[in-house]
């Protein structure tokens, strides 16, 4: 499947104040509107084979464009109603190319249990950033089990790492210390575990209760988060 969009943008800008005393004083808009444009591009392609009874292979391919074709203009900064910075402050048109990949296969048995496992490959692609481009990779594996009749439980674990290009620094944005790095970004190793039980107990009534714990270790970040922690309890 695929589609393609486009969102606009051309409502005319407000006065850049509402203090008739400042007014003469501010700089003029650049433009009477923003005219902003950005075309969007999504496709998927999904092929499945089935080599043997019980084991399904699958290939998935996704592409996701945003490309922000708005012009770059100065405009005048106005605090508070009454003070004008004497710099003008640029609008910043980001865009975004991603590319996924998916490897994985499912296979029913022995008895009850259902093993699934597979790669993941996410590729971001970014205009305007401090990192041009980023790579990540996920292993991850999923076994469930009809435990009795009426109860099924679940495993996963999953383990990912992201590499990114170079990071260096947007000249566009206030200046920054050149050590510091923001958590999209930056290079990161996730582990993942994960437990959940469904217990059918009437004909009308399912409960389930699911567990699942995640670990970020930013390990190249000098300035910036360094690892982080997530639980998480769902019934």
């Amino acid at each position: 499947d695929f589609a393609v969009g486009r969102m606009t943008q051309n409502a005319d800008y407000l006065a850049s104040t509402l203090n008739a005393s400042l007014a003469p004083s501010v700089p003029a808009l650049p433009s009477q509107s923003l005219d902003g444009s950005t075309d969007t591009y999504n496709g998927n392609v999904k092929v499945t084979y089935t080599p043997m009874d019980g084991l399904r292979l699958n290939a998935i391919y996704a592409w996701d464009v945003r490309d922000n074709e708005t012009a770059v203009q100065a405009y005048p900064v106005v605090a508070t109603d009454m003070l004008v910075d004497p710099a003008l402050r640029s609008n910043t048109p980001f865009s975004l190319t991603q590319n996924r990949f998916k490897l994985n296969g499912d296979y029913r048995g022995p008895g009850t249990w259902k093993l699934s496992g597979g790669i993941d490959w996410d590729n971001r692609e970014r205009t305007y950033t401090e990192v041009v481009n980023t790579m990540e990779t996920t292993l991850w594996g999923r076994a469930s089990v009809q435990a009795l009749e009426n109860v099924g439980l679940s495993f996963n674990l999953a383990h990912a790492e992201r590499d990114p290009s170079t990071y260096g620094v947007a000249y566009w944005f206030p200046p920054e210390n050149p050590l510091m790095r923001k958590t999209n970004l930056a290079a990161r190793k996730r582990d993942t575990v994960g437990a959940r039980a469904d217990w059918a107990a009437t004909d009308k009534l399912s409960l389930g209760l699911g567990v699942d714990y995640a670990n970020d270790d930013y390990d190249e970040t000098v300035i910036g988060l360094n690892e982080s922690d997530t639980f998480n309890v769902a019934a």
